[in-house]
């Protein structure tokens, strides 16, 4: 938030999180670090809504891997397909795409519907970035952002 306040025409900030690579005692490591998580993003959103710049500012969350959906007898899951992509901010249109099913996994995995390349691409185009030369193709934008 500060260095956005600075003004230097930062246009993408990348911030990494570690620790969610659980496969032993995940409720609790989980819901510290989601406690974390959501601080962090509630804080930085209210310091844009103080600069005045709560309409210039997309956040959106991705990970490399998702989480089974069987425990793994540590009380922790493995590696896994399906995964929690998420997109924050005022000109984000509200909603859920995708659906959880249970009963059609792969391989014991929640099916993914959605790419993290999806986000990416409504970044990209939100940015006025030439998007799918970017990504090298071309990617849903599920009416994710507010033109």
């Amino acid at each position: 938030a500060q260095l956005i306040g600075l003004e230097v025409g930062t246009q993408v900030v990348v911030v990494g999180v570690e620790g969610y690579d659980t496969h032993a005692n995940q409720p609790e490591r989980h819901r510290a670090l989601l406690s974390d998580l959501t601080g962090g993003i509630t804080a930085f959103l209210a310091a844009m809504a103080d600069q005045g710049r709560a309409d210039d500012v997309l956040v959106i969350a991705t990970s490399e891997f998702g989480r089974r959906v069987a425990e793994n007898g540590s009380a922790g899951t493995d590696h896994g397909d399906g995964n929690t992509l998420f997109a924050l901010g005022r000109v984000v249109n509200g909603g859920v795409h995708g659906d959880l099913d249970l009963q059609d996994l792969v391989d014991g995995d929640v099916r993914s519907q959605i790419d993290a390349r999806t986000l990416y691409a409504n970044a990209l185009d939100w940015l006025q970035a030439p998007t799918d030369d970017i990504l090298n193709g071309r990617y849903d934008r599920l009416d994710l952002l507010q033109t």
